[in-house]
């Protein structure tokens, strides 16, 4: 609509926009970080705190985007889960303070941190890493949300 209306808005202005609507507006139990992934695109690092959140490339040798072109792959398995079924559930776990799903978000920010002295210092503050960096970090967050839940592939 934005284009349409040859309206200029930033990134984030879409992204918080798309959260608003799915949040605000339809009340789904989501978080915030794939409509920031969405709308920025790109190899990002997804930064979130309490008080701010955001986006900013994560910088990326043009090796390293092809390491990961060859080696990731998407399948369709047929299989469909509704997300905010999950979402819900998780929510109302975490706010019964389950201990699993406690001890299973703590894990998550662990994989973040853990991550981040693996990425090597670029230029202009942004951060390199490598492919087999991403792998493994995103084979433990897949691994971790199937734990949490049975309904997540």
């Amino acid at each position: 609509m934005h284009a349409y209306r040859r309206n200029h808005v930033t990134q984030r202005e879409i992204a918080e926009q798309a959260c608003h609507i799915e949040m605000d507006l339809l009340g789904e139990p989501i978080g915030k970080q794939d409509q920031y992934i969405a709308t920025f695109a790109a190899l990002r690092v997804h930064v979130s705190t309490r008080r701010t959140r955001g986006c900013r490339a994560a910088a990326a040798s043009t090796a390293t985007l092809h390491r990961l072109e060859d080696g990731l792959a998407m399948f369709f398995t047929g299989y469909t889960r509704n997300a905010s079924e999950i979402l819900k559930d998780q929510d109302v776990r975490s706010k019964q303070k389950d201990k699993d799903m406690i001890e299973n978000m703590h894990f998550v920010k662990k994989l973040g941190t853990r991550a981040k002295p693996r990425w090597k210092p670029a230029i202009c503050g942004f951060r390199r890493i490598d492919a087999r960096t991403l792998g493994a970090e995103a084979g433990a967050q897949q691994r971790n949300e199937q734990s949490r839940d049975r309904r997540v592939l």
